[in-house]
């Protein structure tokens, strides 16, 4: 059994780290680096293929404590934000991430976004540092006529500044997904 924890720090879905942990406690921890390169097998002259460099003396420094319970265990952590080239956590500054697991004897495997591959960082989800700056007040979904529906949410501005934001809505049903994405002031 083992938990995976992936870190894109800036966002760039070419640059990630990997932190895997079991129940024991035993760390993996790698650096990775995705690259364009000419793909020799492609049917193309300009056929091209992402690679990937792992840098395996990378270190995390990751804390961690391990509870083994009856039915299941628990793993708490603390990544230090030099680790991944953060110097501290700006409020607002947004980090892509993901949360994964595998149980190898059963073969269950586990996502907390829903990734066709846990080593994309694109579809990694995002993870918010910092003191919020908006909070969501509410959320109410509408039928509003056949196949289709109305979303109304209602933020409030934490920062008292008035900013604008940017907000982005994914519904997924089976293999279809549809992405939402609309600038507004709290």
């Amino acid at each position: 059994d083992e938990v995976e924890v992936f870190v894109d720090a800036y966002g760039t879905g070419t640059e990630y780290y990997q932190l895997i942990l079991n129940s024991e406690g035993v760390l993996f921890d790698a650096h990775h680096r995705l690259r364009t390169v000419r793909d020799p097998g492609g049917v193309g002259p300009l056929d091209t293929k992402q690679v990937r460099d792992t840098d395996l003396t990378w270190s995390s420094e990751l804390k961690r404590k391990i509870s083994i319970q009856q039915d299941y265990w628990i793993i708490e952590m603390a990544l230090p934000f030099k680790s991944v080239g953060l110097h501290s956590a700006p409020a607002g500054h947004s980090v892509r991430f993901n949360v994964t697991s595998a149980d190898w004897d059963t073969g269950e495997y586990t996502s907390l976004n829903r990734v066709s591959s846990w080593h994309d960082p694109l579809q990694f989800g995002g993870l918010v540092l910092g003191q919020p700056r908006i909070e969501p007040v509410s959320l109410q979904i509408d039928d509003v006529g056949k196949g289709k529906n109305q979303a109304v949410f209602n933020f409030r501005d934490t920062g008292g500044k008035g900013a604008n934001y940017r907000g982005e809505l994914l519904l997924t049903t089976g293999d279809s997904t549809e992405r939402f994405q609309k600038s507004f002031a709290a």
